[in-house]
């Protein structure tokens, strides 16, 4: 219960519950109580409960303990203790690599607290051959350590080399910031770490606070105003000399431009796809070529599954490792235009007609595209065939069953 409530911040809960504890019960605590309980003191900067947990530590014999000397360390680290955290560094006789990131950080910090500029470049330096550099508690160390010494340049350079950059992080950038009043690179960086969606913390609206009040005072108490770009002038237009008697209809200007669809690398001719909508859903289906709208021309074959010369967005399909060869395959005659429907007009009713229903005549599909089918169906039928079991999977229609995982499946 004390590491919980310590995990989660509720470190007077946790001393509280350490006290009730050393009442209630006369065994002595073991070195994971007492490092929860040192972890709650550096939470809360409580120096005398800090001492007296030290005492204990002492008393129980748990000094040697790499988990209770390092959680000590980065107390008496944290809080400017540093000789005190370096003779129980100096005391421990197995050092592990946190135990050397917390001294490290905490020399960092005395560094900073200091303005002690080149001693910490010295540390970073030694951190970088230790090859400890890339720790995230190490690298906000010392991103807090350039920005106390008023080297933005090199803190701004070891927070951009982060691989995942933290709160404490962004706190410390905009600390520095704040403090040199550049307000503006401050707030810059709240706005990223409001859209990288990291919760701030009390100390980040502290920072940005100060910052605004800063930018108020140099601004007679109000925030800075910046007027509106002016807008270019439009060419004076010479007014028509007459009206047309009627509206006239002024097209709309479409300013969109088309740009062209790009192919998956996953799909090349002869690529057996699966189709994911429309009435031939679920079905497979064989990959021809790309027309110049970006649709994919596909077909079953027809003779195969029924499906017949198409085209169907990329989007659309699911893309498998089975291919077929299709270089006997001449599509060049097939584009959009051949797909187009042709235009008819529509038939006015009369009154007599009205509520009369007509007998609408069946769309026949002409011959000639009944002979391109059977031409691309020859080819590729050849070409299924000679491969074993590839007409009985394309005929087969695919769908999920129970059980099936689809983040699993490989297609």
């Amino acid at each position: 219960m004390v590491s919980m409530y310590t995990q989660y911040s509720y470190s007077v809960e946790a001393l509280v519950l350490f006290c009730q504890f050393r009442r209630s019960c006369s065994e002595t605590p073991n070195e994971y109580i007492l490092a929860s309980v040192i972890r709650a003191c550096t939470q809360l900067g409580g120096l005398n409960q800090a001492l007296q947990v030290h005492c204990l530590v002492v008393k129980g014999g748990f000094v040697q303990d790499v988990y209770v000397g390092t959680s000590l360390i980065d107390f008496y680290a944290k809080h400017g203790y540093i000789d005190k955290a370096s003779l129980l560094f100096d005391g421990l006789e197995v050092k592990t690599t946190v135990t050397w990131t917390t001294i490290i950080a905490g020399v960092l910090n005395s560094c900073g607290s200091l303005q002690a500029l080149e001693k910490g470049r010295q540390v970073h330096a030694y951190t970088i051959k230790v090859n400890i550099d890339n720790d995230d508690f190490v690298k906000n160390g010392l991103i807090d350590m350039y920005a106390k010494c008023d080297s933005l340049t090199n803190a701004r350079k070891v927070f951009d080399l982060m691989a995942s950059i933290n709160v404490v992080s962004y706190n410390a950038m905009i600390e520095g910031y704040s403090r040199q009043d550049k307000l503006y690179e401050a707030f810059d960086l709240f706005r990223k770490m409001r859209l990288s969606l990291l919760p701030p913390t009390l100390l980040t609206f502290m920072y940005h606070k100060r910052g605004i009040w800063a930018i108020k005072a140099k601004n007679g108490g109000v925030l800075p105003r910046h007027d509106p770009k002016p807008k270019p002038e439009a060419p004076a237009e010479k007014p028509p000399k007459f009206y047309p008697a009627d509206d006239v209809k002024k097209p709309l200007i479409n300013k969109h431009k088309p740009k062209p669809t790009k192919l998956r690398a996953s799909i090349t001719p002869g690529t057996v796809l699966i189709l994911l909508a429309g009435r031939f859903k679920g079905k497979r289906v064989v990959f021809l070529k790309q027309l110049p709208s970006g649709l994919l021309l596909v077909t079953g074959p027809f003779k195969i599954n029924g499906v017949p010369l198409r085209r169907v967005n990329q989007s659309y399909v699911i893309g498998t490792s089975t291919k077929v060869d299709v270089p006997a395959v001449n599509v060049d005659k097939f584009d959009d235009k051949y797909f187009a429907k042709e235009a008819q007009e529509k038939k006015k009713k009369g009154e007599g007609e009205f509520f009369e229903a007509e007998k609408e005549e069946k769309n026949v599909l002409p011959q000639g595209k009944k002979d391109d089918q059977k031409t691309v169906d020859s080819a590729l039928v050849k070409a299924i065939e000679s491969v074993p079991d590839l007409k009985a999977y394309l005929g087969a229609r695919f769908s999920l069953k129970a059980g099936m995982k689809p983040h699993e499946l490989v297609f």
